[in-house]
């Protein structure tokens, strides 16, 4: 019985060398080239991944320029102006009014709309249309973007107040070196990220002018003074000068922080402000350490991207706040040096700042 089993095994490894030997050649006649598989299988090959929409910019008030993830023909792209409650729901592809464009291949991976009369500084503007790439892969979209604004006037971070205190909102104070228009001019904090930025009304405002853009609005008195009566708005820190509410609740600024201001959703930036707190030896978000970059490369911080080289804002509260010193009409981008954490009850929205510094006892 022994033997018979022995035999058996042997039997059956031979049968399966044998098969195995015939079906090599079979194996070895099939034809495999390149983007198939053993067995015919085709493997598709190339680029089938869909373009993508990177960002949407104006070069001027006609001229709209369009970047993407590869470069791309356009088959169709419309223009055309929204309503506020277009813009609210996300519908940027239901026009209130079309505008007639042209679009034409700018520089690799981007496209230049051309549109046929001017955008209105703060008016909302619809942008939608289809992109394919050279291996055919499409894309569908829709965005917006506001009027281009050819009279920013000259604007300096005057006074900064990062913490809360019910009623005592947060708030940045501008100063106007020039008279101008604020349509699209943005406040970033690198704390609150991109999808943050307080992006201004289309304001007329005077040189020498306050304007205090108030970062949460917890009063039903509080109003935004967009005209020229300023004597609109109440509640805690509401200024006689043009006050500015946002409608939130929640913080928008960090004590550690690279506070920005932009012509335009980011673009040049006009002024900055670096502040830290004392415990930290690095910047703790990427957004902040790139933030600090910027302002340092464009001279708006002249001290260094470096943490080391913020001011501290320890001792910052809901009323000790961040001033600027000296004359504002005349004053030129600055680093720590130019700035105060002022003493207790040092908060002057709409006001000349106080020029009393902290000094701990």
């Amino acid at each position: 019985m022994k033997k018979s089993k022995i035999f058996l095994t042997k039997k059956i490894n031979f049968l399966l060398a044998a098969a195995l030997l015939l079906l090599i050649p079979a194996f070895l006649s099939c034809n495999v080239s390149s983007g198939s598989t053993p067995g015919g299988v085709e493997i598709l090959q190339g680029d089938f991944s869909a373009p993508k929409l990177n960002a949407v910019e104006l070069a001027d008030s006609r001229h709209v320029i369009l970047s993407f993830s590869k470069p791309v023909n356009a088959r169709n792209v419309e223009v055309g102006t929204l309503t506020q409650a277009l813009v609210d729901q996300n519908l940027f592809n239901q026009f209130e009014e079309p505008m007639s464009s042209t679009v034409s291949s700018r520089e690799e991976n981007t496209l230049l709309v051309s549109l046929d009369q001017n955008t209105q500084p703060g008016v909302p503007y619809g942008l939608r249309g289809e992109v394919s790439d050279k291996s055919g892969n499409t894309l569908s979209f829709a965005s917006y973007f506001t009027g281009y604004n050819e009279n920013v006037p000259k604007l300096i971070l005057s006074e900064i107040q990062t913490e809360y205190s019910k009623p005592k909102a947060e708030f940045v104070e501008l100063y106007a070196q020039t008279s101008g228009n604020l349509a699209g001019v943005c406040i970033y904090s690198a704390y609150d990220g991109d999808a943050k930025r307080v992006e201004l009304p289309s304001i007329d405002v005077n040189a020498g002018e306050y304007i205090v853009v108030h970062l949460r609005k917890v009063e039903e008195t509080c109003v935004n003074e967009t005209g020229s009566n300023l004597a609109l708005s109440g509640g805690a820190y509401s200024s006689t000068a043009r006050d500015i509410w946002m409608e939130n609740a929640s913080a928008r600024l960090g004590k550690t922080d690279v506070i920005l201001l932009e012509e335009r959703a980011g673009g040049k930036i006009m002024d900055a402000l670096c502040i830290a707190e004392s415990k930290h030896a690095v910047w703790q978000k990427d957004s902040q350490a790139q933030a600090a970059k910027r302002a340092f490369d464009c001279g708006a911080w002249p001290d260094g991207s470096g943490i080391e080289n913020a001011l501290i804002a320890d001792k910052v509260t809901a009323t000790r706040t961040i001033s600027r010193q000296g004359n504002l009409s005349a004053a030129k981008p600055c680093g720590k040096s130019g700035w105060i954490v002022t003493a207790s009850k040092g908060a002057t929205p709409g006001l000349p700042n106080s020029t009393t510094a902290y000094v701990e006892k």
